[in-house]
């Protein structure tokens, strides 16, 4: 299910080479009212892109690799939870319902890349626990030679 402003966003299918490329000229299919459900009912991969100008390249696309299954009428298992970065035709979590932007819309990392982020910046705090540690023994001292 896709969940977006109607005015601000839609959902197109399109080869692997518009996906790529990030072309929407003559897509597959176009959604335009949300939400938009797609039944997935081929195996293989199947490619969907934001097709407003600009969304594609900010990264609004997203592959789903659809295997093939059993003849019984199991329902699905559903995908576990998308990491922080997402790796290419990953299982994705669903925007949720209240979400009125396609922005969560998990981008697409590039083949052979790494699904690691940088390490975060130093926060001071440590440094900040010295001082307060130092201060502390300063006034100690002074309220023993005063």
């Amino acid at each position: 299910v896709f969940n977006f402003q109607s005015s601000a966003h839609n959902v197109e299918e399109v080869t692997k080479e518009k996906y790529d490329s990030c072309n929407s000229a003559s897509p597959i299919a176009t959604f335009s009212t949300p939400p938009v459900r797609v039944t997935l009912n081929k195996t293989g991969t199947h490619y969907y892109i934001c097709g407003v100008p600009g969304h594609c390249n900010g990264g609004q696309k997203l592959t789903i690799k659809v295997g093939g299954g059993s003849s019984s009428n199991s329902p699905a298992t559903s995908p576990s939870p998308a990491s922080s970065s997402p790796s290419p035709s990953a299982g994705a979590t669903p925007p949720s319902a209240d979400s009125p932007s396609g922005s969560n819309v998990p981008s697409s990392q590039s083949p052979g890349g790494s699904a690691t982020s940088p390490p975060p910046e130093n926060s001071g705090a440590a440094s900040l626990g010295v001082a307060g540690l130092f201060v502390t023994f300063l006034s100690v001292a002074a309220a023993f030679f005063c």
